[in-house]
Parts: C-alpha cells; structure tokens; sequence
C-alpha cells in the first residue's frame, strides 16, 4: 500500500511544470558544463534532455508544436542531410561518430521547439549560467 501510495505521489510530481523546468536547466547546465570541460557530461546532458522531453509526456501535442515551427524543421533537416550524405560513404566508423557529434542539430531544435522552458525568466538564467562557465 505504501509502494502504491509513493508511486503516485512521484507521478504528481512529474505533472508539475516547476520539475520539468528544473531537469531541463539541469540538463542543459551539464551540457553548457560538457562543451568546455567533458565529453561524457556533455553526452549526458543529451541523452537526459531527450529522456526529459520524452518522460513529460504529450509527444502528440509536442509533434503538432514541432511541425507548426518552420525554424525547427528547417533546423532538424540540416540533421537529416548528414544522414543522406551517409549513402555514399564507405568509412562508416567516421560517419557514425560524426552523425553523434551533429546529434545537438537535431534535438535542441526538437526540444526548444516542442517545450516552453525558456520563458524569459528561465533563458535568462540559462545564459548567465552558460557565460560563467565559459568565463570560468
């Protein structure tokens, strides 16, 4: 009963936009915290954004989002004409090592199109966050 009981109160808690707000700054400061100093915390903030945006919910919505934005489309393509360049390659260790480097091309337009995390409050804050790393 208290396994129950626990397992929705997590549930009520990942209906709260304030967590998703929080996981998202999270994984984002990983990455800002990766381009300079870690390859792996940089992979990590990828792949914890994606199961970020995945865990909120509502892809249906969020596929309805993404199409009505033609920046993020256009954005996500340039993602798409690595993969068509990768009919003619014979050198597919190269390939696939820099389709996972060009991987930020498709997911931060998918992500910033698909949520409202960077509300001016929020983006604010994520921009002195990243210029202190840099700066750091």
């Amino acid at each position: 009963m208290t396994a129950a009981k626990s397992v929705k109160d997590i549930h009520l808690l990942l209906k709260e936009k304030s967590v998703f707000l929080i996981l998202y700054f999270l994984s984002f400061a990983a990455i800002y915290i990766g381009f300079i100093y870690s390859r792996a915390l940089l992979s990590i903030g990828q792949i914890s954004i994606a199961s970020v945006l995945l865990l909120e919910g509502d892809l249906g919505y969020k596929l309805r989002r993404l199409w009505q934005n033609k920046m993020a489309i256009a954005f996500a393509c340039l993602y798409l004409i690595h993969v068509i360049w990768l009919l003619g390659t014979t050198d597919f260790d190269y390939a696939s090592e820099d389709l996972r480097i060009k991987l930020p091309l498709l997911l931060f337009p998918i992500v910033l199109a698909t949520t409202d995390i960077f509300i001016e409050r929020t983006f604010r804050h994520s921009l002195y966050f990243f210029v202190a790393v840099i700066l750091s």
